[in-house]
């Protein structure tokens, strides 16, 4: 713990201690802790501490010139962890590039034509993604749509899983496991399958 008392009240101890801790790892963040004290800037970061974007908001002059594009991702650390993903992201479109910051484009037809009828494709999906009005649409292309099967999984439809893939393997149809989530003391059969 570094030893300076904290003259501010929005900003608490174990933030504070981080900022004297920045104050000592790198000069360009000299006087930091001077800085929140500062009436002037006291604003600024109170701003900063707010924002629901604090990483598109301006340091007070000197520290805006003074630090580098990482530097200044070393203060929202410090300030405000739950915003590094925002921070970071403009970290790496600055430094090498938007298009470093952006998720490719789904592209279901490309997985599909890289992909081998002895191995699944798995979609790992996240909150309010549906890849399946993607798969129907794929299938009716292909001239699958009558041969794709689709079953959600949860209690007990392991055993009818299991056959829908049989059949599938037999009769050349696509399966649709759905779910799998529901089913995860399945999860091994299905693997050895």
């Amino acid at each position: 713990m570094f030893e300076r008392e904290k003259k501010i009240d929005f900003v608490k101890d174990d933030v504070w201690n981080k900022i004297l801790g920045l104050e000592e790892a790198h000069e360009n963040f000299k006087d930091l802790a001077n800085s929140f004290e500062n009436e002037e800037d006291q604003k600024i970061w109170q701003d900063i501490m707010l924002s629901d974007a604090p990483n598109t908001l301006s340091l007070p002059a000197e520290y805006e010139e003074r630090l580098t594009s990482f530097q200044k991702v070393m203060i929202i650390n410090v300030l405000r962890q739950e915003k590094m993903v925002q921070a970071m992201r403009k970290y790496v479109g600055k430094t090498l590039g938007e298009q470093f910051t952006r998720s490719p484009p789904f592209d279901l037809v490309g997985v599909w034509g890289d992909s081998v009828n002895t191995s699944p494709i798995i979609f790992v999906i996240s909150p309010g993604s549906d890849p399946i009005a993607d798969l129907i649409a794929l299938a009716k292309a292909k001239g699958f749509d009558s041969r794709l099967k689709s079953l959600s999984l949860g209690q007990g439809q392991g055993p009818k899983a299991a056959k829908l893939i049989s059949d599938g393997h037999l009769t050349g149809d696509w399966v649709c496991l759905q779910n799998c989530h529901l089913s995860a003391s399945w999860m091994p059969e299905l693997e050895r399958i």
